[in-house]
């Protein structure tokens, strides 16, 4: 059996906004329902053949409704209470881990084993306390993409060697680092006629706190750590409204990437009529700024009350815009959006993987499948008039609040979705093979890792997850991740040369 281990007990406390901070997860009101009651999409059956795979075997007792395994032993310190609900509705079983004065996991005994494990922060006693057979939801080193700044140099970094390609995220710079070079654009922008607005966005913030737009660079302020970008002036707009999108993704693994991409998320409205920016209406956060924290407090912010009314209110599902391109003549935008979409997020991760990997292999030098974490993401992406889509943020602790029945929808099933596809697979302790040479073990590691890969992606085949890296690759057809293969390794180098040139630099100081 799988366990979970909960540290907060219900009544749970839930996130006051659209997203959590990276450091500390926001509180809020204790939720009044317990029992997370929403309508979700019909779980897909998987037939409840003998799943056994070498010494990987799966629990035949299953949740009603759902393939996925009752009694999974979980570890929980979160205070997002849908996790909790989901938990509860799978009947999972949660382990209370040690007494502590900190927010720190110690090395559980044997009633307190857990096989999942799922916290809102992370520290080094708590990597240090994880065994190879279990999974945690907090990759380390994910600041290089949840941090605006951290973004902001890797997205960079690779637009340098690949313009084109990389032509995914909105021309940014760090400030003040980079405030001269703000200040050159302005200038040569101004000369050739142009009035080009300027969205400032602090580097440590969430829910839209701090943002503002500007045209005139002296009024920023030189201390404060933040992301300069070009404003879109001309995004896609719906009845008159600008809006972007919040998508779901799972990085399963950092070494090799293995990357799986939600079917539905969130469209977010903002609630006053777009107007390109002028001096006038600049301030106008409800006509620029989509965040669903600044725009519930508009008067004309309409709640979706019914989760079966698409295409209504200030936020729909994915799904529902998807459907309202298809019903404006627009079938075909629809499907190269969504595959824009992908390959903006596989760039988008490839730009901080390097990173990643080498943080992951610093926590844990001996695991062959770099899947001992994993992170579920939330992505903000905007699209310009063309539908063309840009990666504007990345969330390593998205809200799972749900306010209206929509929310419950669409994150309930999408979390429900995410547990059926990570949850650990325990092996039998009578297939443990202890009296093995080193190459027979090694091979008999190698064979493991692929198991659980290919029992991952079988998994996924009955989830709204879709894995978008690697791709699966035909007999006889090219390698569809072969595009890919230039980004990665200049991202390899990148990094490599620069922790040389940090190591150099260090030798030289006295």
């Amino acid at each position: 059996a799988i366990n979970i281990v909960l540290d907060i007990p219900f009544p749970l406390l839930m996130s006051s906004g659209a997203d959590q901070a990276d450091q500390h997860p926001d509180q809020g009101p204790v939720p009044q329902n317990h029992e997370g009651v929403w309508a979700t999409r019909p779980s897909q059956q998987v037939p409840q053949s003998d799943e056994t795979e070498g010494s990987v075997v799966e629990n035949k007792t299953a949740s009603p409704k759902t393939n996925i395994p009752k009694g999974i032993p979980i570890l929980l310190q979160s205070r997002q209470a849908l996790v909790h609900q989901i938990v509860k509705q799978l009947q999972w079983r949660r382990v209370q881990r040690p007494k502590s004065n900190h927010f720190t996991l110690l090395r559980p005994t044997s009633d307190q084993e857990w096989s999942l494990a799922w916290v809102d922060l992370a520290d080094t006693q708590f990597y240090n306390a994880i065994r190879p057979q279990q999974r945690a939801n907090q990759i380390p080193g994910m600041e290089q993409l949840s941090r605006k700044k951290n973004l902001c140099r890797n997205l960079n970094a690779m637009r340098c060697a690949f313009p084109d390609d990389y032509d995914i995220y909105p021309q940014s710079w760090c400030w003040p680092e980079q405030s001269a070079s703000v200040r050159r654009y302005m200038t040569e922008e101004v000369a050739a006629g142009h009035r080009p607005t300027l969205i400032m966005k602090p580097d440590g913030r969430c829910q839209g706190r701090g943002i503002f737009l500007t045209r005139k660079v002296n009024l920023i302020d030189q201390n404060e750590s933040q992301v300069c970008q070009v404003y879109m002036p001309s995004p896609y707009l719906i009845n008159g409204l600008k809006f972007d999108l919040r998508l779901y993704a799972i990085l399963a693994s950092v070494d090799p990437l293995r990357i799986y991409l939600y079917h539905d998320g969130l469209v977010r409205f903002c609630t006053e009529p777009y107007r390109h920016p002028t001096t006038e209406n600049i301030s106008h956060v409800f006509m620029h700024l989509t965040n669903y924290a600044i725009n519930k407090a508009s008067t004309q912010f309409e709640f979706n009350e019914d989760a079966d009314v698409s295409g209504h209110g200030s936020k729909w599902t994915f799904c529902s815009f998807i459907e309202w391109l298809k019903g404006n003549d627009k079938e075909s935008d629809s499907t190269m959006l969504w595959t824009r979409i992908q390959d903006v997020v596989v760039k988008t991760v490839i730009a901080a993987s390097s990173n990643l990997r080498h943080q992951y292999r610093v926590r844990f030098p001996a695991d062959e499948d770099g899947a001992i974490t994993f992170q579920l993401l939330g992505l903000d992406i905007m699209l310009d008039s063309n539908l063309k889509p840009y990666i504007v943020e990345v969330n390593r602790n998205p809200s799972l609040r749900c306010d209206t029945p929509l929310d419950s929808q669409v994150k309930g099933a999408m979390l429900k979705d995410l547990f059926s596809i990570v949850r650990p697979t325990p092996c039998q302790p009578s297939q443990r093979q202890t009296n093995l040479t080193g190459n027979e073990r090694q091979l008999n590691r190698a064979i493991k890792v692929g198991q659980r890969r290919d029992l991952e992606l079988e998994r996924s085949k009955s989830t709204g997850f879709q894995r978008i890296f690697p791709l699966d690759t035909e007999i006889g057809s090219e390698d569809p991740n072969a595009g890919y293969v230039k980004f990665i390794e200049y991202a390899n180098y990148k990094f490599t040369s620069t922790s040389i040139q940090r190591q150099g630099t260090n030798r030289r100081e006295p």
